[in-house]
């Protein structure tokens, strides 16, 4: 039922939002070192995580949660609100660039400590080593979403796949966050419906940076954070090619890939857009699989 309530409530909130951003000329910059194919994208609309995240909140609001799951909610809510900053820069400098990444690392290291804090004085005390480990997972995984989102529909279809692998755990680990795993998937349904390709949304800072959070919340609360290797493999694969592609234009000048981050590389081969979100997510649902597999 949370996930039916999920998909109507977004199709009507993502519409809205996107009616308004698009009045007030919310158009996302496109990245002049982008693919060519890219280039045409100029025109769609941006921030579309934030219509993502009202719909969360406005179907969180109609379904009883626990404090644990609103503690969920609020950690996407923070993010998503550094996110629209960061995206709300780039609009107003006309370039895709808001924040440096100094400085989005700072706060998204900020932010996540303050959440891991919160857990520890609200619902389960931690040691400082967790206390660490988990503000470091706040930053790893909302960065990882965010280098993920790069193509129409790509991110917003491995989330689901995500979230559906955490709200399995959660069924024997903590069943009092299945309403918000639920809410999440079928807000992210909707929005597939304005973000596939060719997408006439994109989610934007907000919407990636919270999703990150998101996932790292559940992880956190069900007190099983390697977890996410399996169910974010792609986000993983993404994160490390544009650590190998730095360092080895650093050391040797020489590129690995065609470009990084991952998607980018078999689209300058020669794959289309839909077939590389394709294959992408035909790979997260096997690690979608053999993770339910393992966890049975």
């Amino acid at each position: 039922m949370s996930l039916l309530m999920a998909y109507g409530v977004g199709l009507w909130v993502i519409a809205m939002v996107r009616w308004a951003i698009h009045r007030l000329k919310g158009i996302q910059p496109i990245y002049h070192l982008s693919p060519d194919t890219h280039q045409h994208k100029t025109g769609v609309v941006t921030m579309g995580g934030l219509g993502l995240f009202l719909s969360i909140v406005i179907t969180s609001g109609w379904v009883t949660l626990t404090p644990q799951g609103w503690w969920v909610v609020v950690a996407m809510g923070v993010f998503a609100g550094l996110g629209a900053i960061d995206d709300g820069l780039a609009l107003l400098n006309r370039k895709n660039q808001g924040l440096t990444a100094r400085s989005k690392f700072v706060l998204q290291t900020i932010l996540g400590a303050l959440l891991v804090l919160a857990w520890h004085v609200l619902f389960s005390p931690l040691s400082w080593l967790e206390i660490g480990w988990y503000t470091l997972l706040f930053n790893g995984v909302s960065n990882a979403t965010n280098l993920t989102d790069g193509l129409d529909g790509l991110l917003a279809g491995l989330a689901v796949m995500t979230f559906f692998g955490l709200m399995v755990l959660c069924l024997t680990v903590n069943p009092t966050l299945l309403p918000i795993c639920l809410i999440i998937m079928g807000s992210l349904l909707a929005f597939l419906v304005f973000n596939y390709h060719p997408a006439r949304l994109f989610m934007g800072d907000t919407g990636s940076l919270s999703l990150g959070a998101g996932m790292t919340a559940v992880a956190l609360a069900c007190d099983a954070p390697f977890i996410l290797l399996p169910l974010g493999a792609l986000y993983v694969a993404e994160t490390l090619s544009v650590m190998i592609q730095v360092t080895s234009f650093k050391l040797t000048k020489k590129r690995v890939f065609k470009m990084a981050p991952l998607h980018h590389h078999f689209e300058l081969i020669g794959w289309s857009e839909p077939t590389v979100v394709r294959v992408f997510w035909a790979v997260s649902a096997v690690f979608l699989c053999a993770t339910i597999g393992f966890m049975r």
